[in-house]
Formats: C-alpha cells, structure tokens, sequence
C-alpha cells in the first residue's frame, strides 16, 4: 500500500507564470509595479518628455527675458501649478473613480463626466479669481485675462484626464498631455519672442489649455455628458470632489508656499529669478510621482479589490518612485558648475548651493503627492486634511521667518517639506501597515554626500551616477519581479478574472463566449467543470456551448448549446469573441479524431482574431507529440492559458521558462455550490434508503482490463468483510454513462457498480444513484455521506474540504497530482488488498450508533420513542 502525501504548492517557482505574460486586463489586477508595466513606462515616458519640454521652455525664457520678466513668468507658473495641482485630483481623481467602476456608455459614466464638466467650470472660475488677486501687484496689461482663460481651460482639461485615467488609456493620457505642453511651448516662444514681455510667456499656457480643451471633446465623443443628476447622486459626487479638491488644494499650497511667499515679499528680484530656475530643476521627483499615482489609482480605487491587493500595489508604488526619485534628486541636487554653465546663464550660477535643500523638497513633495493619492483612492480625507490645515499655517510662518533670504528659505522649504511628508508617511504606515521610508531617505543622503564629494570632478561624478542608475534600475527589475508574484492572484481568483474577461462587454453590448469541451457526454465531472465555469462567468447568457448532445446541456445548465459538427457550430464560431477550451483532462493518451484537431481549431481562432482561453485545462505527457506540439503552440498564442495541476502545466507551457504562459488554478468544479441536505436525502429515499449517512463508493473503467478486474474483486471482498460488522447502507455512485478508455457502456460506472455488488454479495443494502446526476446534488451526495470511497476524480474533489474521510484509488496521473496537491491518503489500484480496504473502513467509518469526532468516535444514545 502506498500513500501519497508529499504537498506540491499552488506557487512553486518552475510554474509560476509572469502575470504580464498571461494577458489579464482584468480591472484591479495589474502587473507588478506599476513601472514595471508598459502602460506604466508609457506614462512615466510622457511625464519625462513633458518635463524636458517645461524644463526648456524655462531655460529659454531665461535667455529671452530680463530677470525681472522671468521673475515675474515663474511666480505665475508656480500659482498656476497650484491650479494645476487642485485640477489634477479635484476632478480627474474623483471622474476616475466611477469610470473605473461603471462600464462604458452607462448612464452613471456619463452623468460623472457631465458632474465632472459642470464642476470643472465652476473651479476653474474661481481659481481665475484666486490667482488674479494673488498677481495683481505685479501682473499688468492683458496679463491677468491670460491668467484667467489658463485656470479655466486648466480645470476643463482635467475632465479628459480623468476620463483617460478611469479608462486606463495611459498611452492616450501621455500623448494629451505631451500635447498640451508642445502647444504651450510654441504659442509661449513665439508671442515671447515677438513681445519680450511676461505676458507673451503666459499666454502659452493659455493657448495649450484652449488646444486640450478642443482635444478632449473629440475622445469624450463615445460617452458624451449627461447634465442630469438627481439629487443624491449629485450630493454624493460634490461630497467627493469637495473632499478630493480640498486635499490636493492643501498639497498644492503646501508645495508652492516657498514659492508664494518670496513672490509676495521679494516680488520680481534677480534672487527670486534665480530660486525660481533651480526650483525647476529641484521639482523632477514631483512630476514622476504624480505619474505613478495615476498609474496606481485604478487597482486602488477599484472596488472589487481585495485589501491585500491595494497595500501591495501601495508598497511597490513607493518603493518605485523612492528608487527613481534617489537616484534623480542625487544627480540634481549635486550637479557640477561646470554642467550647470552649460545650461544656464552665467547669472544664474551663484544659486548652485540651493539645489541641494530644494532636491530634498522636491523629494519630499512628491512623496507627499504619493501618500495623499492613496488616501484620495481609498476616500479616506479626514485625518489627511486635518495634518495639511495645520501643516499650511505651520510651514507658511517658518518661510515668512526665512523670507526674503532665498537660501534660508530653500533650507527651510527642505526642513518644512520633510516633516509634512513624515507625518504623510506616518499615517499610512498606521493605516495600511506600510513602512516609512527611513531607510529610502537614509540612501537619499548618503548617495548625495557621494556626489557632492566628486562634485569638483565631474568624470568622478559621472562615475558615481552611472553605478546609481545601475543599482536603481536592478532594484526596479527586482520589485517587478517581487511585485508580479505578490500581486498575482490566488489560483481560484485568477481563473475567476480569466473567465470574467472572456465573457467581458465589447463595443457596449454583452460579450459572446464559445465554451468547447466534453460537455453533454454524460459526464458528471465534465459537466460539474461547465456548471463551475458558467457560475465563475455570471450571466450565462453570455456563453454558447458546443456539445455532442445540446439538449442535454441545455437542460442541465440553462445555457445556450450547439451541435459540435454543425452550421449552427459554425455561426457560433464567427460570432463570438472569445473561445473559452476545458477544463478537464482532454488531453493525454488515446485521444479521439476531434480532440486531436482542437488544437488546430484554436490555433484558427486566434488567426481570425478571436481571443482564446484555456481554461483549467488537464493536458498530462503522454499526449501524443502531433498533439502536444501545436497544443503548446495554441497555448502560446492564446489569451491566457490556463491547467489545473502541475503537470498540465508543464505540458502546455514547454521546456522553455521564458515561453511558459500558463498559470496554475483550480478545477471550475470546485465553484460549483452543492445541494442541500434536503435533495440528498430525497434522492437516498427515492433509491430505497433510510436512516443514517451512507458508505459512498466510485469505480472507473481503466486501460488495463486485468488491472480493472483485480481492483473490482479486491474492492468486492474488502466491502464484504467490513459489511459482515457494519449496518451501514452503501450507494454506488456513478458519475458516466459510457466506460473510459474506448471500452463502451460495457464498462460503465454503472456495470462496474453491479459487479462490485455481485462479486461481494452486497445486493441487500447496496444501492446506484446515478449517473446522469446534477453536479451539485452528486458534489451534495459526497459531503454527507459517512465516507467515500473513488477512482474517479471527481469524486475526490466533491469530498476534498467537506470533513468526510476519503480513500481515493489512484491509477491516472490527474488522480496522484491531486492527492499530492492535498496531502490525501491513496492506496494504487495495482496495490489494492481487501484488507486494505477493511481495515480503513473500519478505522474511518463510525458504526451506525456512533458519530465521527475530531479525535475519535463517540456512543450515541439510544432513542426511545414515547411509550
């Protein structure tokens, strides 16, 4: 006798797949961290190149203006930054929110945009208002009508970037936003040039909002506002953007008190000129962490997504923008005066020294900006907005003690910054149980303390740089890596996310899904496989079954079905968008003419553009290679493959790691919710049995009809001997109406039963139910029963995880792998003795006056009946 109990993880490493690899765009399950995606990178790149482009268009106003001109162009850019900081999360954080959760031309979408472009206007008014009293000391002529026009279409931009974040089109978002610094640019330059006044530098962000502005009207074509809200919506949406717009309003403020306060004290001085041009540079951390945090806002926001989920999404946010920012905030905080002389006027040079306190802000407020949107994400303002109303009052009367003096302001912008994202960070940690970043900054001053060192020496410098850039991005490939495997879904929620995504709405009309496998062949494994996958997809209505016997697929599970060689086959298959193939062991050895052309009918699919999805597929080695190889193939190309055990795997995904695609998930059939006591026990009376629980017993048909014979007659015996003590009734459970292995009705579940019965004189208090049982009444039938004993594994699986003790007689490769997955005791056909069988019943199953406990059986009173 032998007993399987070695234990085979769900996550081994030579099975798990990059979840990148597996083509799941499932909302709320995303790929790793989030730089490590390519919509992450595509964004990130955005955010770079729209940098560079601000960061030149500074660089050349500084050439083409007088320092107080630039002075006077910087203090309303920082003003306008504020703006388009409060936008930025006012609106698109809060319109994200419900596009994220409500699917395309939904009424809820659409009365979100029409909220978000009512609301929008409003802001941006009164920002134009906001920003023109702050200007007025120093903004002359036609200045302040540019001002106002750049806050409208700044907040009206903002209703687009929302819409393109809560849809996930990052790639469209970049390029939107790319957009509108270009136009900037080029309206700014040229009226500059033309007018060498301030004004013609702030009419660029005029003319880029008003160019975005036309832009978004054209993509928001497909869910054009609604205006109409009633009364509770609308509360709930302005409950929202009021608490979103006062935090990023506060984080805005926060970020350009520095700024504010010298421009309110210093007014348009070469000095505030100069702090203004290596605020530019100090503020690149800023703009990487608004791009991770439109990156991170779905996976957060999404409703559906477990906590788990959310904090890793969290730490490996961080820990990607602290990576990028160290190694960026070290370079520019340290940059040498000769690179310097290379990109800014001699006049400027004299406030290098500022750089290194304002890197740290820079730092620090894009940390800040981190942790604020996960809080946004999450909806959680309240303990957020009271640490940022006092930190305003706070940091704004230790500048105005700095101020005028730029560099005691710089340090004390450092100082202020540090604790305000502190005590950010502080709060997160409490909330979510992520750590702060200590050792981050620790690495932050140590690598700015190596580059200062070989400040003087620019090749040294470079040096030092490149071995930085080395380490973050080895550290950013090594969180991907951690990040893939933390975030990948538990097995059975990721054959859920496959099976949803197969069935998903298209162009706003519900999906089609083509569902192939041994269905309606009288099967209740196969069938309990399509009745797991088709309550895993919801609305059968979805799904359309091909099958040798449709009446009976209908019947059964309520769904849709198809003859498998047929016109009405054909039609299906030129209407459905996804091509959904398992589960179940189709593959292995002796396979049928058609099995053998479904890799090939896959392989089709996908060349005419259907998605293909193996689902909990049983593929095992002894496939035959003409199947195996375009299987793998199939496999390769699909959507997303699915196998149900280790094997599987191995058997779809090839040698090759790298091309391994498939992912490891539980049997659909496990999903499947099984019947009430009630049906159980109307099914054992209608069978002729009463009283307690009942012995279970499966038999299967196998290959080698000797091996079949010797496993019936010692099961036969075993079953005797342990009956001549035992009163307790048996129920032969068949599970097919065929014999397995080519071997016809001949060999059925329910000719093997009789034989059992026959060859061990059972006859009395043996009964069949079955086959042609619903899979939740046999899955029902198993959890109730006394103890059961199977070969097939279906049987197995209905038991595993109900209490009752289970033999399983393994002679299929599925069989050991699930035994070894589950740690179940086994006996081998080839092994079988009747003793074997006695002595475990009679260790297993209670008499039937005794109840099965924990440790042990127990007496049961007897019952007197009255009188």
């Amino acid at each position: 006798m032998s007993l399987y109990v070695s234990r085979v993880r769900w996550d081994c490493d030579p099975i798990l797949p990059d979840p990148a690899l597996l083509g799941l765009d499932v909302r709320g399950h995303r790929r790793g961290s989030p730089v490590a995606t390519g919509r992450g990178g595509v964004l990130i790149a955005g955010t770079v190149a729209t940098g560079a482009l601000n960061y030149g268009y500074s660089l050349l106003l500084v050439y083409l203006l007088a320092p107080a001109a630039f002075a006077t162009v910087a203090s309303v850019a920082s003003l306008l930054l504020v703006v388009g900081a409060a936008a930025a999360a006012t609106i698109p954080w809060s319109l994200a929110h419900d596009v994220t959760n409500s699917p395309a031309g939904s009424r809820v979408r659409r009365e979100a945009i029409g909220f978000a472009t009512v609301a929008a206007t409003a802001m941006g008014a009164l920002a134009a208002i906001v920003v023109c009293a702050l200007t007025w000391r120093y903004a002359h002529g036609w200045l302040p009508a540019a001002v106002a026009v750049a806050c409208l279409s700044i907040f009206l931009t903002a209703v687009v970037g929302g819409y393109l974040q809560g849809t996930e089109r990052f790639a469209a978002l970049a390029a939107f936003r790319l957009a509108e610094v270009v136009v900037r640019c080029g309206a700014g330059l040229g009226l500059t040039a033309v007018t060498s006044s301030a004004a013609g530098g702030v009419a660029g962000f005029t003319a880029g909002g008003l160019a975005c502005v036309a832009i978004g009207g054209w993509l928001l074509r497909r869910d054009l506002p609604r205006f109409t809200v009633d009364r509770g919506r609308a509360r709930i949406l302005w409950t929202r953007t009021a608490g979103v717009g006062l935090v990023q309003t506060l984080i805005g403020t926060v970020q350009a008190l520095d700024s504010i306060l010298l421009g309110l004290t210093a007014g348009d001085t070469p000095d505030v000129g100069a702090y203004q041009t290596m605020l530019t540079l100090a503020r690149i951390p800023l703009f990487i962490a608004t791009a991770l945090s439109v990156v991170s806002f779905a996976p957060l926001a999404a409703e559906h997504n477990s906590d788990r989920k959310k904090t890793i999404t969290m730490r490996m946010t961080l820990r990607t923008y602290l990576a990028i920012a160290t190694v960026t905030a070290a370079g520019v905080g340290t940059t040498p005066d000769a690179l310097l002389a290379l990109v800014l006027p001699d006049r400027y040079l004299w406030a290098a020294p500022l750089l290194p306190a304002l890197t740290i802000a820079g730092v620090c407020a894009g940390l800040l900006a981190l942790t604020a949107g996960f809080f946004l994400a999450a909806g959680r303002y309240r303990a957020l907005t009271l640490m940022l109303a006092v930190a305003v009052p706070v940091n704004a009367a230790a500048l105005a003690v700095a101020a005028p003096d730029v560099i005691a302001v710089a340090w004390t912008a450092a100082a202020t910054m540090l604790a305000t994202a502190a005590t950010a960070a502080a709060l997160l940690a409490r909330w979510r149980r992520v750590d702060a970043p200590v050792a981050e900054f620790a690495g932050l001053l140590a690598t700015g303390g190596a580059l200062w060192i070989c400040r003087d020496r620019p090749i040294w410098w470079f040096v030092v740089l490149a071995a930085l850039c080395c380490w973050a991005g080895a550290r950013l490939r090594l969180d991907a890596r951690q990040a893939a495997r933390a975030r990948m879904p538990e097995p059975a929620e990721l054959l859920r996310e496959t099976v949803v995504r197969a069935g998903r709405d298209r162009r706003q009309r519900p999906g089609r899904l083509l569902l192939i496998g041994n269905y309606g062949n009288g099967n209740t494994g196969d069938e309990s496989i399509l009745a797991g996958l088709l309550d895993l997809l919801g609305d059968r209505r979805r799904a359309t079954v091909i099958s040798r016997n449709p009446a009976a697929v209908e019947a059964l599970h309520r769904v849709a079905a198809v003859p498998t060689l047929s016109r009405a086959a054909v039609r299906a298959l030129l209407r459905s968008d996804a091509i959904g193939i398992g589960g179940g062991g189709i593959f292995g050895d002796g396979l049928p003419p058609l099995v053998r052309l479904l890799p090939w009918a896959a392989l089709a699919a996908r060349a005419m553009g259907k998605e293909v999805y193996f689902l909990s597929l049983g593929a095992y080695a002894n496939t035959p290679a003409t199947t195996r190889r375009p299987l793998r193939l199939a496999a390769r190309l699909a959507t997303a493959a699915t196998a149900r055990d280790p094997e599987s795997v191995r058997t779809l995904g090839g040698r090759s790691r790298r091309s391994n695609r498939v992912a490891l998930v539980p049997d659909p059939s496990l999903f499947v919710r099984p019947a009430g006591a009630d049906a159980v026990r109307q099914l054992l009376t209608g069978a002729g049995i009463h009283g307690p629980s009942p012995l279970v017993v499966n038999v299967k048909a196998m290959p080698d009809v000797a091996a079949l014979n010797h496993t019936l007659a010692a099961l036969a015996a075993g079953l005797s001997t342990w009956a001549v003590t035992h009163d307790r009734p048996i129920v032969f459970l068949a599970l097919s109406t065929r014999g397995d292995y080519g071997l016809g009705e001949r060999a059925s579940d329910l000719r093997l039963a009789e034989a059992v019965i026959r060859l061990g004189g059972l006859s009395p208090r043996a009964r069949i139910v079955g086959p042609g049982l619903e899979p939740a009444l046999a899955k029902a039938l198993c959890r109730e029963a006394a103890a059961v004993i199977a070969m097939r594994l279906h049987a197995q699986i209905f038991t595993t995880g109900s209490g009752t003790p289970l033999l399983s007689l393994p002679f299929e490769p599925k069989t050991r792998l699930w035994l070894a997955e589950h740690a179940l005791p086994g006996i081998e056909t080839a092994d079988l003795t009747p003793a074997d069988v006695a002595e475990w019943l009679t260790a297993n199953v209670p008499p039937t006056g005794e109840r099965r406990h924990r440790h042990g059986f127990s007496a049961v009173a007897p019952q007197v009946s009255p009188g």
